[in-house]
């Protein structure tokens, strides 16, 4: 996968859950051979973003700044100790910062939520805007229920590029976990549930059929290219963002792509989105 200068992007705000992001982004920049940045911003207090390389000036903003960033500087040092490690800060809109920073970085690493500029993260528009924008695939880190299961895969039904693959089979090929890719169809018999009538469990087959026929076709590219990687193929009639949610509980990664094709139609635009993001059991990377 191509790679950015600056490596892995990791954005802090001094709460746990930016620490938890921190600590994973540090242990994917290792398994990556990548630097990691350690980036701070705050609605006040540090006038420009740039390298914390300085002597701190008794100003208060900037005080606090390298006390967040030192903290997860050494959080990530503990997480992989072999790894780079920069750190920069300042102040402004969190989205956009770190959206311009990621120009030049492989991956956008963010908490599910936290203090001061991640606020309500997937509540609110930071974590919509970062991951419906950034130039770089964004992972949202939340605790696994499972951490040593599958990367799980959501799949649409459009012809063409799958990035979602891409990353969930590179992720599981370097992590040493296998693969789970989830087809949600539309189900024929639930479309018709509001209907007089009930339309022949035959059509659920045959829907069921035809989406099981395009997973095999569209992953087996991949498990030629990845070969010891385990694959499970996963096709159900039934809401992707309901079955995506409830197959999270036993994966390490959700991997979605950013919109169709290649991944959840819409996505970072409707309910799918919304769902995945607000109630996945494990990491979200949201893939482009």
């Amino acid at each position: 996968m191509a790679g950015g200068a600056r490596g892995l992007l990791v954005g802090v705000d001094g709460s746990e859950q930016s620490l938890d992001a921190v600590e994973w982004a540090a242990a994917e920049a290792d398994t990556r051979g990548a630097p990691l940045t350690v980036c701070y911003v705050s609605s006040n207090g540090v006038p420009i973003l740039g390298p914390l390389t300085a002597k701190p000036r008794t100003d208060r903003g900037e005080g606090r700044a390298r006390q967040v960033v030192d903290r997860a500087v050494a959080a990530a040092h503990r997480s992989a100790p072999g790894i780079e490690v920069a750190a920069v800060a300042g102040h402004g809109a969190p989205a956009r910062e770190l959206i311009r920073l990621a120009a030049d970085a492989e991956l956008v690493v963010v908490g599910h939520r936290g203090l001061g500029g991640f606020a309500e993260l997937l509540l609110g528009s930071v974590s919509a805007h970062v991951a419906a924008h950034a130039p770089a695939p964004v992972v949202i880190v939340r605790p696994a229920t499972k951490p040593d299961g599958p990367v799980l895969v959501g799949l649409d039904g459009a012809a063409g590029r799958h990035p979602a693959l891409e990353y969930g089979f590179d992720y599981a090929a370097r992590h040493g976990c296998g693969v789970q890719v989830l087809h949600a169809f539309r189900d024929p018999i639930g479309t018709a549930a509001t209907m007089a009538y009930r339309l022949p469990d035959a059509d659920y087959g045959h829907a069921r059929q035809a989406a099981a026929g395009h997973l095999a076709d569209v992953v087996r590219p991949w498990r030629v290219k990845y070969p010891n990687v385990d694959v499970e193929l996963v096709a159900l009639g039934r809401p992707a963002a309901h079955a995506l949610v409830d197959a999270s509980l036993g994966s390490c990664l959700l991997v979605v792509g950013r919109r169709g094709p290649g991944g959840l139609a819409g996505l970072m635009l409707g309910s799918v989105s919304q769902a995945v993001l607000r109630q996945a059991h494990c990491p979200v990377a949201v893939v482009s």
